[in-house]
């Protein structure tokens, strides 16, 4: 609106041509670049959210992968978070120390 209405102020006054047009030539290439500048931003902006999400799932995946090759080499196979505390149910370890099937072990410390 701005390059038109300079248009219009060029054809009725052409003594101020060369303000007029050159404001509005600034004007595009600002808003040009600013949305160039936005769009990259975006741009990059997904591209990491792709990368980061994609890298969860190969962790997710290579997490199960171990814990099956593990429950087929092993008896037991018990999840401990850094305070050494069992962090999910483990039927089978409940089982092996014979304190029954119906015992949860999640919250349990190995201390």
């Amino acid at each position: 609106m701005a390059c038109v209405t300079a248009w219009v102020e060029v054809r009725l006054f052409p003594q101020h041509q060369g303000s007029q047009v050159g404001a509005c030539v600034a004007a595009e290439l600002l808003v040009a670049l600013s949305v160039t500048a936005f769009a990259r931003q975006f741009q990059e902006m997904t591209l990491r959210r792709l990368q980061t999400d994609i890298e969860k799932r190969a962790i997710r995946e290579e997490r199960l992968a171990m814990t099956r090759l593990l429950e087929l080499m092993c008896d037991v196979v018990v999840e401990l978070d850094a305070d050494l505390h069992i962090t999910q149910p483990a039927p089978k370890l409940a089982a092996m120390l014979t304190l029954g099937t119906d015992s949860s072990m999640a919250g349990k410390s190995l201390q």
